[in-house]
C-alpha cells in the first residue's frame, strides 16, 4: 500500500492565493494517471469550494492534449 497526495493552490487574476488544499489516495499509479487524477479532482473541488472559473495548469503535455481533445479518451 503506496500514500500519496496531489495538492492545489488557487490565485486569482493577480496571483493573490486564495486558498490551498491536498487529497491523499491510496493506491500505485504511473505519473501520468496521478496527473489525471490532480486534475479531476480539481475540477471536481473548485465548485465545492465556491471557484465559478477555473484555469488548470499541468506539466504533463501528454495529459494536458488528452484533456484537451473532444470525446472520451478510452486509458488509465
Amino acid at each position: 500500500m503506496v500514500w500519496f497526495g496531489v495538492g492545489f493552490v488557487a490565485r486569482d487574476y493577480l496571483e493573490c492565493i486564495l486558498g490551498m488544499w491536498s487529497i491523499p489516495f491510496v493506491g500505485t499509479f504511473t505519473p501520468q494517471t496521478t496527473e489525471a487524477l490532480e486534475f479531476r479532482e480539481a475540477l471536481i473541488s473548485a465548485p465545492q469550494k465556491g471557484f465559478s472559473s477555473i484555469i488548470v495548469e499541468g506539466d504533463s503535455a501528454q495529459i494536458v492534449q488528452a484533456l484537451a481533445q473532444d470525446g472520451i479518451v478510452f486509458s488509465d
